[in-house]
């Protein structure tokens, strides 16, 4: 059976220069492999990236920002997106492939080049990426699935299959050679299963 393989190698350089570069990282393939995981870990810029994961229901306004109470007046509230884009920070937008409706236009213009992207709030503030701003987008299909717009923002586009290297060291030193067999192979249960047997086994010992 033919093994699984995934250039880490590759994933932590795009990552490490996509804040400089402003170049948004497309990371797709089976779930469970860590891309969730890179999009927290690996080469941030020193702040704390912002996160969203995407439903087909979920709205522009989600990731853009609204309006909230507060007292006899309402105030403006940015979303993750927005609030990113104002830090020069990364966003991470999982499940990208499940935008629809108004939120797929809002992508197009969050992820447009730094050089051309602005938006007018309805607070009537006009807000512009700073520099350092990118986008982490996971899905667990196939680039093809996205529509035409939003993939070819995403220049960059890493194919994930297996964990990061560091994930085994997390598991329970009995079970490390078959999780990594296993999660290699087509038959793959995935790195959230192999760290719950693992907690499993760890329970099972300390009884």
């Amino acid at each position: 059976m033919a093994k699984r393989k995934t250039n880490w190698d590759m994933i932590e350089l795009a990552l490490a220069h996509a804040s400089a570069i402003g170049r948004h990282v497309l990371l797709f393939g089976p779930p469970g492999v860590s891309k969730t995981w890179a999009g927290f870990n690996l080469g941030l810029n020193g702040l704390e990236p912002m996160a969203v994961t995407i439903t087909p229901d979920t709205p522009a306004a989600e990731i853009r920002g609204h309006f909230i109470p507060h007292g006899q007046t309402f105030e403006w509230h940015d979303g993750p997106a927005i609030a990113a884009w104002r830090l020069g920070t990364r966003l991470i937008l999982n499940e990208v492939d499940h935008a629809g409706g108004d939120l797929l236009s809002m992508l197009h213009v969050v992820l447009d080049d730094r050089e051309s992207a602005k938006e007018s709030l309805p607070s009537q503030e006009i807000v512009y990426p700073s520099d350092g701003f990118h986008v982490v987008g996971t899905m667990n299909g196939v680039p093809a699935d996205l529509p035409d717009p939003l993939r070819a923002r995403f220049v960059i586009r890493l194919k994930v299959e297996t964990p990061h290297p560091t994930f085994y060291s997390h598991l329970d030193k009995t079970c490390r050679k078959v999780a990594k067999a296993n999660i290699e192979s087509d038959q793959s249960f995935g790195c959230r299963a192999w760290l719950t047997f693992s907690e499993l086994l760890a329970a099972e010992v300390s009884v």
